[in-house]
């Protein structure tokens, strides 16, 4: 049996033809929302859909058989922190194996997030890189891009012979997750990962905030986030280039975490097709026409009603185009009926 681990596993549903393999599909998203339904059935040959949510308010209580080992997992965890990219494998598989695997574990979710320990890793991550910043801001920035993965180390996932996880940080995560416990064959695809920077920062106007309570932040709260975020993900895909077996990547690209050139022996060199230039817009579907969508979240708060009025305004003026809406992330029923209803009534 095979799993695809990330929020784009929805790519295995297109291997029905290969019914003689089984596959398992996890999909981890940060609040239990962003998974709602599937919008088909799976193939028979999916064995397992297994969702995993990491809302904070949920946490993971786990037994701990070794929990005399504590003081050394946390010297380890420290000098995880503190150890340069290149020495991190020293001290990585410790400290995974000491929250992941049951006759090892020496920590649950909710001894790390109550211990004293872990302020004393933030305090000092917060000295060497973020003093510019309030401490509380530090806080949840650390809250949001790291907790999650001390959550996802204490979750089980399928068995399986071969592992093909996406290079979202989650992904990759899973796929450690697999290889130090399972030990089975890792694919680790990085043709759909990206870092942040100006162009692709999402608003986080309020985010961990209470709701409703107005707060600013700072060019400088945003510049902290991003080069946590992206020091996260440099970390976790080093570490997964380590591990991975096959490293499937869209090309060469000496800057890249995970395609070094004393990994080139695991390199299998796939093209994207959504950077090669399209045919011609009359062979682009089935009808003949040129298809424009949205993908988006469907709300009341979102522009797909906008969409579809737009949508009828060009089609008045060309025939060859057809609109199709997608809706990804948050779902309101209400909207979904509103934006049909809005479909039938412009035609």
């Amino acid at each position: 049996s095979t799993l695809s681990s990330s929020s784009a596993s929805s790519d295995v549903y297109k291997r029905q033809a290969l019914g003689h393999i089984r596959f398992s599909v996890v999909t981890i998203a940060h609040r239990e929302n962003a998974i709602t339904s599937l919008i088909t059935e799976p193939p028979p040959n999916v064995q397992k859909l297994l969702n995993i949510s990491l809302d904070e308010e949920y946490a993971f209580t786990s037994v701990c058989p070794r929990k005399r080992r504590r003081k050394e997992f946390w010297e380890k965890m420290s000098r995880l922190y503190a150890a340069p990219l290149e020495e991190k494998l020293r001290f990585f598989e410790d400290v995974m194996q000491g929250m992941a695997v049951a006759s090892e574990r020496v920590q649950s979710y909710r001894d790390i997030v109550d211990a004293e320990e872990l302020w004393e890793i933030v305090c000092a991550q917060y000295r060497r890189y973020c003093g510019d910043v309030p401490f509380l801001d530090y806080v949840w920035i650390f809250r949001r891009t790291q907790l999650p993965f001390f959550q996802l180390a204490q979750m089980d996932l399928p068995r399986a012979k071969i592992y093909h996880v996406f290079a979202s940080r989650y992904g990759a995560w899973a796929g450690l997750m697999a290889k130090i416990r399972h030990r089975a064959h890792l694919i680790f695809d990085v043709r759909e990962d990206y870092f942040l920077d100006e162009s692709n920062m999402f608003d986080l106007s309020g985010a961990g905030h209470a709701e409703g309570a107005a707060y600013s932040v700072t060019p400088q709260f945003l510049d902290i986030y991003m080069k946590t975020y992206n020091s996260t993900l440099k970390t976790i895909q080093f570490l997964a280039g380590f591990y991975a077996d096959t490293i499937i990547a869209k090309s060469r690209d000496d800057h890249h975490p995970v395609l070094r050139e004393e990994l080139g022996y695991k390199f299998l060199m796939i093209p994207s097709g959504a950077e090669q230039m399209p045919p011609p817009a009359e062979t682009v579907s089935r009808n003949g026409k040129l298809t424009v969508g949205l993908i988006g979240d469907l709300t009341s708060e979102s522009d797909a009603k906008s969409f579809i009025r737009a949508s009828r305004m060009v089609a008045d003026e060309l025939r060859q185009v057809r609109f199709s809406l997608f809706g990804v992330g948050r779902f309101d029923p209400t909207a979904v009926n509103d934006c049909v209803a809005l479909r039938n009534q412009l035609g």
